[in-house]
């Protein structure tokens, strides 16, 4: 009586028939669906407290105008939360006591008979992974009763969609339709032990049937029998349905991409493309393999199509790794797809560059490089996984080729060239993803839309294209699973070479590592296929003979090898990642041994971080402020320093006294035209005036006006305080600061408000008088003295974060990189500290919504400069982009530069890993630093167009602009300049890497003008880099070091076309301050080529240099209009009268500074020698000419010269 439990009979007799399906569950060993945890995740993602979730199950119904019932299939959704299979169910998930409950029918009998009678309430609690169970006719009390308690305390009740709630007399409760779905997307995307073992399942029948198509295409005609095949193969294996219709398309048909007739004859065709994937237990598959129609390549086209797809492929799953944005995988593709088709000739008439940017690559590749897989084949998150809009679809805007879009909608316009963008959603470890590139070839499509086009036909070489219309189309798809280590290909079906071993009727190598029917018994024989449908009996294989002993002992043998091989492949990539672990602790010993060797004895002294108690004495303080600015003791490969410690060795060791000095604790001496503060406003002068009295020496308006100039100098750029609300609270923060006894008393500000308007201050005076200054340093000691405590009774809070900010802001501005690093370090890690790193504790920890938005905004501006200052000083990040939650909230749409900025930021995390490190005689591969090029390039076309930079060489920059704007497009523009720089920059680091790739050196080189040109011109339009040199001053030193260094190794191909650059980045080096960064890293670099230039000679005849220096003056060349003649070089080294003249002294300190306003001379000077050797050296002898560069320099010499700029980028 269980059966009817709840219904007496009359009830049961009188019940109205409905509709009830067989629930089945199908044998195996997976455990209970985990209902329960999905549930806690969807509360996670939704970041609340108390609600309820309600969701509908799918009802049963009957066909239309039929009494035949449709087939059923669970809404995935329901699913997710509950793993009933059943129709007509409900559920509802009570946040706040935690409780999933299930609603089912009760059991009508009129039914049972017919359709079976579902389960009772004691199974449904002991199959799934709920708490309750109740029925359906319930489910209107349940919700009401809930509603009572619950719902008039601001709990809303959570559904899907608008009217799913069913009508309930009674009910008052607020319904939320619209933060539901992206909960439930965001938790679904990552998949849970359980489910990848369902997709892995999935995977495995689906293969298994992908081979057995292959074992039989040779006795094939018709491609409903390839079909019938696979689906027969995934129904013997529980595997009743089809994550979607397969596709089974030979020849032509394989280029309509969702081709499903699937009814026509082979004949003479090529290929066959089968796209086909099983569910398992409502997990989806989806793979596709494309396979000759014969037992070898019918056609040199085919299998050049074929190769190219797997290359595709093959290099877009070595890059997937949690971190990696998607998007950029599916534009790489796009760029190994043209590179493949010029090869092949299919595309002419163009660069890649062209042909990308046309978008003519879509008439062969028109879809996404994949989507997500789970409880649907095109799972949840497949806009997020490759749009650049956050799933805002834009189909309008996309010329449609094909019926219906293939695997996902076109979410971009142009979305073979998409930008990246920071919304594209990167990988995470959990995800299950498809890549399948794919080249095909269209009839329709291109003599209707390409061929016609006069913007794609002039790439398209009709005639080759003609051969390969047999083709029709290739794709190759894998399921892969995102690991926390890189990622695991789930799907084991033959494609490549294997393909073929399987057709001809031979073992694999590589074939599957066990067979789906690998449990039989030993004496049971493989089944023989059955007959696909359409498939004639005389091309049934015939039926096996029973295995002879001998062979089955073969097969057991093979099987143990075939496990000894996995097992030997595994313990060789151990040990192949084993060594590099060892040669990275290899390195990191040398680089430690060095610098123990090396380093001069660091003198003991006060450090803006790390003070704890005041000094005595103000006067002493400030005065360690006014040295030259502090450098890291370990000397990165970025920095000159390191360059300066190798050439001092060597040359000891050779005998030859550098006289070098360690750069990183030498103080400089003064010029005599040392530099002071600069008043260039009235409000400059007043300041200069005011003494050091701190805030209390200036007046109310002053500060006002000084908050204005931060807001628009600084905190335009970033960000990391409100400016207006700091402008409204400074009256109250300056009473505050006249009456320190009433800071315990004030209900919101306090000692933290006082030092960040302290800071802000301090920062806009170094805006006015142009340089370091009493006033600002006092203005900072005050904060240091009790910000800079490592130590505190209290809980980290925003503003602590903010001060350090600030901090490190000030610093930047005073040319004090190192002390910025230091504390922008800091301020990541007190982030870390609050959980602002994390979507979850950012919910619970900021309840309103304007605290939690600064708090967003706080973070990615302090992650944005971690990377500045780390690149700065080649000094490690203090945040991990692995520890950043990718679902955490990013700026809004009010601050589009910082937005922009966070997306450099991440394309800085990727230059930095793929850098190798210094000394290291590895490169950047080609294919990666084409990629790093092309995303960087992408990501400065995807700026904003208010942000675009203005280019003065292509007459775009207006004759005036808001200061504003203009220092933010020209940041802008220069990040992205400087990026690929340090990209492309190995180019120039040596004669060899020059004439290896002369036109990659030429861009190098190219780039580093392109920046001097920019800077140069914003000095000339604007006061913008006056008033902030140190910041512009970086990517200066980055540009002039790749002209020196490309000078240096090719004088004949880069001293001519980039002197007049050169010569007016030495205009702006002039202006430098006294105490600058950049003149004290140019000087280092010089004096340290002096004695390397005295003691090894510039071979060369005085009475030559002479005229070469006249005529360098003159800018003309001697009469007769020819160079100088060569003279054999005397006995005796004489150095050229180039530099005997000029105000070199060899013999004074090596550290000392030379007058700033000869510097520029003599960096032309150097210049001109490095460009002009090379028509002054005498002709070497055949024997001695290996041993010499282009200049007559030897190799070692050349090297050590060229060791000093790499530093400087």
């Amino acid at each position: 009586m269980e059966a009817f439990d709840g219904m007496d009979l009359t009830a049961r007799m009188s019940s109205v028939a409905k509709e009830y399906w067989v629930h089945l569950d199908a044998e195996g060993s997976f455990e209970k669906y985990p209902a329960k945890q999905h549930a806690r995740r969807v509360q996670e993602k939704l970041g609340i407290d108390e609600g309820l979730i309600y969701l509908a199950g799918q009802p049963a119904r009957n066909n239309e105008d039929s009494d035949m019932p449709a087939p059923f299939r669970q809404r995935r959704y329901f699913y997710y939360l509950t793993g009933c299979n059943e129709p007509s169910c409900h559920m509802t998930y009570d946040i706040q006591h935690d409780t999933l409950a299930l609603f089912i029918r009760r059991i009508d009998p009129k039914r049972v008979i017919w359709n079976g009678r579902g389960s009772t309430l004691a199974e449904a609690l002991e199959r799934y992974d709920i708490d309750e169970v109740y029925y359906v006719d319930e489910l209107g009390d349940a919700i009401k009763e809930w509603s009572s308690y619950y719902g008039g305390h601001g709990s809303d009740i959570f559904v899907l969609h608008d009217g799913q709630l069913p009508q309930i007399p009674g009910l008052h409760a607020t319904i939320d339709s619209e933060t539901l779905q992206p909960a439930m997307n965001a938790a679904r995307m990552i998949k849970d032990e359980h489910e990848i073992s369902l997709i892995r399942e999935a995977n495995k029948i689906s293969s298994e049937a992908h081979k057995k198509v292959l074992a039989n295409i040779l006795k094939f005609k018709n491609e409903a029998q390839v079909e019938g095949l696979f689906m027969d193969v995934c129904i013997s294996h529980q595997a009743k349905e089809q994550a979607y219709d397969p596709i089974a398309a030979s020849g032509p048909n394989a280029g309509t991409l969702h081709y499903d007739a699937n009814n026509e004859d082979f004949e003479d065709r090529q290929l066959m493309c089968l796209d086909a994937g099983c569910e398992y237990e409502l997990y989806a598959s989806d793979i596709t393999r494309t396979f000759p129609l014969a037992e070898s390549w019918p056609s040199a086209e085919a299998e050049n199509v074929y190769k190219l797809v797997e290359r595709m492929q093959e290099s877009c799953i070595q890059r997937l790794a949690p971190g990696v944005r998607y998007l950029d995988l599916h534009i790489l593709a796009h760029q190994i797809a043209i590179d493949g088709l010029l090869r092949l000739g299919i595309l002419h008439n163009g660069t890649r560059e062209e042909i990308y940017a046309a978008g003519t690559s879509k008439a062969f590749f028109p879809h996404g490089l994949g989507h997500h897989v789970g409880l649907e084949v095109h799972d949840v998150g497949q806009a997020e996984l490759m749009s650049v809009r956050r799933g805002k679809v834009v189909k309008q805007q996309v010329p449609s080729l094909f019926p219906q879009d293939f695997h996902m909608p076109v979410f971009d316009p142009a979305l073979c060239h998409a930008p990246t963008d920071a919304q594209s959603t990167q990988l995470e470890e959990g995800m299950v993803v498809t890549v399948e590139p794919g080249i095909y070839f269209s009839l329709y499509a291109l003599q209707h839309f390409y061929l016609p086009s006069p913007i794609h036909s002039r790439f398209i070489n009709k005639a080759v294209l003609h051969r390969y219309m047999a083709v029709g189309g290739v794709r190759i798809e894998d399921d892969i699973l995102i690991t926390s280590k890189g990622y695991e290909n789930l799907t084991t079906a033959p494609k490549g070479d294997a393909m073929f071993d399987v057709i001809r009727g031979r073992r694999s190598k590589t074939h599957l590592k066990e067979s789906l029917r690998g449990t039989a018994s030993k004496n049971e024989i493989e089944p023989y296929l059955f007959r696909a449908p359409g498939c004639p009996p005389r091309t049934m294989p015939f039926r096996p003979q029973q295995p002879k002993p001998t062979q089955s002992a073969k097969e057991k043998e093979k099987n143990r090898d075939r496990h000894a091989t996995d097992d030997y492949r595994q313990l060789t990539e151990d040990v192949s990642f084993l060594r590099q672990q060892l040669t990275t602790l290899m390195t990191t010993v040398e680089a430690l041994a060095e610098r123990r060797d090396n380093a001069a004895t660091v003198v003991a002294e006060r450090t803006p971080m790390s003070q704890q108690v005041a000094s005595p004495s103000y006067a002493s303080t400030t005065s360690q402020r006014t040295g030259p600015p502090r450098q890291p003791q370990f000397a990165g490969p970025t920095r000159a320093a390191f360059s300066l410690n190798i050439i001092e060795n060597s040359l000891n060791r050779m005998g030859i006294p550098s006289g070098v000095q360690n750069p990183a604790n030498h103080t400089s001496s003064n010029s005599s035209r040392e530099a002071s503060p600069e008043a260039t406003t009235a409000l400059a002068q007043k300041l200069l005036n005011s003494g050091v009295e701190g805030l209390l020496g200036i007046s109310d308006d002053d500060i006002e006006q000084l908050l204005g100039i931060y807001h628009e100098e600084v905190a335009s750029v970033h960000p990391i305080i409100e400016t207006k609300n700091l402008i409204a609270d400074a009256p109250q923060i300056m009473a505050l600061v006249r009456n320190p006894q009433r800071m315990s008393g004030h209900p919101r500000l306090g000692k933290k408000d006082v030092h960040i308007l302290r800071l802000a201050v301090a920062t806009a005076i170094t805006h006015e008088i142009l340089g370091k200054n009493p006033l600002s340093d006092r203005l900072v000691f005050e904060v240091e003295q009790d910000a800079g405590r490592i130590s505190s009774e209290t809980e980290v809070d925003l503003k602590d974060i903010q001060i350090m900010g600030m901090l490190s802001l000030y610093f930047c501005h005073t040319e004090e990189e190192l002390f910025a690093w230091r504390a922008i370090g800091r301020a990541a890690r007190q982030a870390l500290e609050m959980g602002l790193h994390r979507k979850q504790s950012l919910l619970d920890n900021f309840k309103d919504p304007e605290e939690r938005k600064l708090a967003v905004q706080v973070f990615w501006v302090v992650y944005e400069m971690d990377r500045r200052w780390s690149f700065g000083t080649s000094l490690s990040f203090a945040l991990n982009d692995r520890d950043i939650d990718t679902q955490l909230p990013e700026p809004g749409k009010s601050y589009p530069y910082l937005k922009g900025m966070v997306a450099y930021a991440r394309l800085c995390s990727r230059v930095w890993d793929a850098l190798p490190p210094y000394g290291s005689l590895q490169t950047i591969p080609k294919e990666t630093e084409e990629y790093l090029d092309f995303i960087t390039s992408n990501w400065l076309q995807s700026i904003p167009q208010e942000l675009q930079f203005r280019h003065p060489r292509l007459g775009l920059a207006p004759k005036s602009q808001p200061r504003l704007l203009h220092r933010l497009r020209t940041l802008m523009y220069l990040r992205g300049n400087h990026l690929r720089t340090l990209i492309h920059r190995h180019h120039v680091l040596a004669p060899d890497n020059i004439k290896a790739n002369i036109q990659s050196a030429q861009m190098v080189v190219d780039i580093a003008k392109d920046s001097i040109e920019v800077l140069v011109h914003l000095n000339q339009s604007s006061d913008i880099y006056a008033r902030q040199q140190s910041v512009y001053h970086y990517y200066l030193l980055s540009s002039l070091a790749v002209l020196l260094l490309a000078v240096c190794h090719a004088p004949s191909m880069f001293a001519e076309s980039s002197r007049d650059t050169f010569v007016s980045a030495v205009e702006l080096v002039k202006g430098f301050s006294r105490h600058g960064t950049a003149s004290r890293r140019l000087w280092k670099s010089i004096r340290g080529l002096l004695p390397v230039i005295k003691s090894l000679g510039l071979h060369s005849d005085a009475g030559t240099a002479t005229t070469n220096a006249t005529n360098k003056e003159s800018g003309e060349l001697p009469s007769d209009g020819t160079p100088p003649p060569q003279q054999e070089e005397p006995a005796s080294v004489e150095m050229p009268t180039m530099w005997n003249d000029v105000a070199f002294n060899f013999d004074a300190e090596p550290g000392s500074m030379p007058d700033i306003f000869n510097i520029g001379d003599e960096l032309i000077d150097l210049y001109d020698a490095f460009g002009t050797a090379a028509t002054t050296q005498p002709v070497q002898s055949a024997p001695a000419s290996d041993n010499f560069g282009e200049q007559g320099l030897s190799v070692w010499e050349l090297g050590e010269i060229s060791r000093h700029f790499q530093g400087l980028i």
